[in-house]
């Protein structure tokens, strides 16, 4: 009986602090709570782009809802007069043409054929241009030039072909911007490695997770094997995300919910001056889930690398890890240089794993507030899952260390020291 109270005893110091954390953020969390949102119906733009036989056919299909601020003649109970559309029709067509602004290395091409017209429905506008060609590459164009609501947001979506047989579809929201429909492999590279070091270098979790694994006075040995830990399940938790893209949408949130979680147990684990092998546990989960949630910027964005989609997801791990290498040095650096100052190590490194937990619990509940703008049974109760999730590994965690220890007591026991008089 004394054995097993000794075990729950054991189990509840260990957990005590994860159970406060999680009690906090489970408070909170409701009070962010995003009320029901509107339904979001959004619009589509849809471009399709042939390449044979020297020209370019675009053929352009915009509803007529987008261009609500056009000069469409319209009869008074506000249907489209079609008996005086014709010329009107003609410009709002080639105005839409004119903002593809489709160019070939960066230049102008020349416009050899033009129409415009409804569709047999009257809800949406269809323009065909054709385009005198030097070359089967190189082609780029400016979308997302139709602007629309919160609630109806315009997706420009282009289906683009090229003489040689290679497709490419890309489908983008947001402000307009001018899209390469076959980059090189150079380009390509210069993008998804800019995109990843904004991300890296951008204020996040990532750098409080460094921060917890760095400021506890260690060897420099043990500190480096845990970067190691952490750069490598991100690039696992990336090529996940790569391998299976359809889950981003309903997995990204949460896997940041978890990697949140992970920098709170690390820093919890700097309190209690957690061992080793816990801490690289921690550390190799946040690793995969912060990769796979980050992982939704590079896969998003992969329509834009054209054929070279495996050169840009190696572009974007090696610059990921680059980075955060170069950040885990300057921070051991001025861990380094805190040392030499006289600070006392203890002390200090509590103070800023206090405030690195403190940072990591408000990405918590702001990743559980989206979530439960969801609306789903999941979502609503995903800080819950998580928190039963954490307290049952810090449960076994303890069980299991009680047992180890319990065993080796019994397989080696202590010896009483014999006196020499």
């Amino acid at each position: 009986m004394n054995t097993v109270l000794r075990c729950v005893g054991d189990m509840l110091r260990r957990t005590t602090p994860v159970i406060a954390v999680y009690t906090t953020c489970l408070l909170i969390a409701p009070a962010h709570s995003a009320a029901a949102h509107d339904l979001v119906q959004e619009q589509v733009v849809q471009v399709t782009m042939r390449v044979q036989a020297g020209t370019l056919a675009v053929h352009l299909q915009v509803p007529v809802a987008v261009l609500a601020d056009a000069t469409l003649p319209r009869a008074v109970d506000g249907t489209l007069d079609l008996a005086n559309i014709a010329e009107p029709l003609r410009i709002v067509g080639a105005d839409a043409v004119r903002n593809l602004d489709v160019l070939q290395d960066g230049r102008a091409l020349q416009q050899t054929a033009f129409s415009a017209r409804l569709s047999s429905d009257n809800t949406t506008v269809e323009a065909d241009a054709a385009y005198a060609t030097r070359a089967d590459s190189g082609f780029s164009a400016r979308l997302g030039t139709f602007t629309g609501t919160p609630q109806r947001p315009v997706r420009t979506r282009v289906d683009f072909a090229s003489q040689a047989g290679r497709t490419f579809t890309i489908s983008m929201t947001g402000a307009a911007t001018r899209v390469d429909f076959d980059p090189s492999a150079g380009a390509t590279i210069s993008r998804f490695a800019r995109e990843a070091l904004q991300g890296v270098f951008t204020p996040g979790i990532h750098l409080l997770m460094l921060i917890c694994l760095l400021v506890p006075r260690q060897a420099g040995r043990t500190a480096a094997r845990l970067v190691l830990v952490m750069l490598g399940a991100e690039v696992l938790g990336l090529f996940v995300a790569a391998s299976l893209p359809a889950l981003l949408p309903a997995f990204s949130t949460p896997a940041m919910l978890v990697a949140a979680s992970a920098v709170v147990i690390a820093a919890l684990q700097v309190l209690v001056q957690a061992r080793g092998p816990l801490v690289a546990a921690v550390t190799l989960l946040f690793g995969v889930a912060f990769g796979f949630a980050m992982g939704r910027g590079p896969v998003d964005s992969l329509q834009f690398a054209g054929a070279h989609v495996v050169v840009a997801l190696i572009a974007a791990a090696a610059t990921m890890l680059i980075a955060q290498a170069w950040a885990a040095g300057a921070l051991w650096a001025a861990r380094s240089w805190v040392d030499g100052r006289g600070v006392p190590a203890t002390a200090f490194a509590i103070f800023v794993a206090v405030l690195a937990g403190h940072s990591a619990v408000h990405h918590v509940v702001a990743s559980a507030s989206e979530l439960t703008g969801r609306g789903t049974f999941l979502a609503l109760h995903a800080a819950t899952v998580v928190t039963l999730l954490w307290l049952a590994v810090a449960l076994g965690v303890a069980a299991t260390t009680r047992a180890v220890s319990n065993d080796a007591a019994v397989n080696h026991p202590r010896v009483p020291r014999q006196s020499l008089s």
